[in-house]
């Protein structure tokens, strides 16, 4: 800590940039300016400080706008809103939609969640590290694929990278994927490819091309897990256990740990 008490260590990232007054930050691009322009609208300079519901919008621009949050623009985002360096930076290193260091210009998200690893995500993950190189880490590492042929990160290209994601949303209708704006489920490996290089050649991604939706159903069409939150009743905590809620937990707790551990494996 310095006499003005903020840190003066790098970011992480190894960018080198320190986290001391925002007012020293080089200013952004003139491209990061205008999307945060597009962010502030019509709000004076005064009229943003403290409007916390502003960070994530500003930060999604930015990412939008030249695949990476850099300093420069995140420290202007603090200065506009009023926000503190480690909270806006917290934000933005959160959320596997952001990245705080250079890559891609563009990154298809797989899902790797259990839903999706049982319905192919393994093979898919084959066609994207075919396609487009490995995974990036969290320094932004990877491509040198089939379709990521230049460097990821070389300002003005339009290189695609892709990585795992804990959760999509869509564990119904797995296995899924995020390829620019759209998210494609029920996801086959040719449409997959198809969606990549669509995206990588700039024709955007058309919603659907995921193909069907897998959903586990029933002998008699009912499906398993939603069948109770189509019909009444199902809101309150005494009807759910009065339709046979929480029976997989009663019958789990009869059979004890060892029991159900064996019934896990049998399942597969």
């Amino acid at each position: 800590m310095n006499v003005d008490g903020q840190s003066r260590a790098p970011l992480p990232g190894g960018l080198g940039f320190e986290a001391g007054r925002l007012e020293k930050a080089p200013p952004p691009l003139p491209g990061e300016q205008a999307a945060l322009e597009r962010v502030w609208g019509h709000l004076a300079a005064g009229e943003r400080l403290g409007r916390r519901d502003l960070l994530l919008p500003a930060l999604r621009a930015l990412q939008e706008a030249r695949g990476w949050i850099s300093y420069p623009a995140l420290a202007a985002v603090c200065r506009e809103l009023g926000v503190p360096l480690a909270e806006a930076y917290g934000v933005a290193s959160f959320y596997a939609l952001l990245s705080t260091v250079p890559g891609p210009r563009h990154v298809v998200h797989l899902c790797d969640d259990v839903a999706c690893m049982l319905r192919g995500a393994r093979e898919l993950a084959g066609v994207l590290e075919r396609l487009l190189g490995p995974p990036l880490s969290a320094h932004g590492g990877g491509g040198n694929g089939d379709v990521a042929a230049r460097r990821p990160g070389e300002e003005g290209d339009r290189a695609v990278g892709w990585a795992v994601s804990s959760c999509l949303g869509q564990c119904d209708r797995a296995p899924a994927a995020l390829v620019g704006d759209v998210v494609l489920t029920g996801l086959r490996a040719g449409a997959l490819e198809e969606a990549v290089r669509a995206l990588a050649e700039g024709r955007g991604v058309p919603a659907g091309a995921g193909g069907e939706a897998t959903v586990a159903w029933m002998g008699d069409g009912t499906p398993l897990l939603l069948r109770r939150c189509a019909g009444p009743g199902c809101v309150r905590l005494e009807e759910y256990l009065a339709g046979g809620g929480y029976g997989g937990l009663r019958r789990a707790l009869a059979m004890g740990p060892a029991a159900t551990l064996a019934e896990v494996e049998r399942s597969r």
